[in-house]
């Protein structure tokens, strides 16, 4: 057993989140580390004063830039935005260990017969043209529908498939602009996470 007084505990705590003394992560490779030492990291599209994200990183890293994080989620494919508990970036490594929250998605699918035709016409799109948002992307029908992970379904049939293929580990998201999701099939183009 090993027996830590209230002050090391605090100063243990502090040093492995990177909070005391010198940085212990430099520059994108530190933002890569820092990640993987933490599990995740909140995603938070929320921005007040910076997003929760790059908050985080900005504390701990040495060097730290926006687009560092943009740069390992979308270019270099190094992090994956993916629910859990909440939104969270993870490592790309860590996806297999997020197969549960994917078949808990399938298998709330199968509520919602009407969605397979839909995402048939997603996958046709995503195949002729691309990248796609629910704003870019005018799917023929709604329904009522509550998503299997924590974003809202509604009526809104483009965002309803999108988030339900996100879910499933069909989708990925291939960039945001501002807060939108961009996705495409990890399939056609990504296929180091499938």
């Amino acid at each position: 057993m090993i027996q830590l007084t209230k002050r090391q505990a605090r100063q243990f705590l502090l040093l492995k989140h990177g909070l005391l003394g010198e940085y212990q992560f430099t520059g994108k490779q530190g933002v890569l580390d820092f990640v993987r030492q933490a599990g995740c990291i909140q995603y938070d599209p929320i921005d007040v004063c910076g997003k929760n994200a790059e908050l985080v990183l900005q504390s701990r890293i040495k060097g730290f830039t926006k687009g560092m994080l943009a740069e390992l989620l979308y270019q270099d494919r190094s992090l994956v935005d993916y629910p859990d508990k909440n939104l969270a970036i993870i490592p790309v490594e860590d996806w297999p260990y997020f197969e549960r929250y994917r078949q808990a998605a399938r298998q709330h699918a199968k509520r919602y017969p009407e969605m397979e035709a839909l995402i048939e016409q997603v996958r046709s799109h995503i195949e002729n043209h691309g990248a796609v948002s629910s704003d870019d992307l005018k799917l023929e029908g709604n329904f009522v529908w509550q998503s299997a992970i924590h974003w809202s379904g509604g009526n809104n049939a483009s965002r309803s498939v999108l988030e339900q293929m996100y879910s499933t580990g069909e989708l990925i998201i291939h960039h945001k602009r501002g807060t939108r999701n961009i996705t495409i099939s990890p399939r056609s183009t990504y296929s180091l996470i499938c």
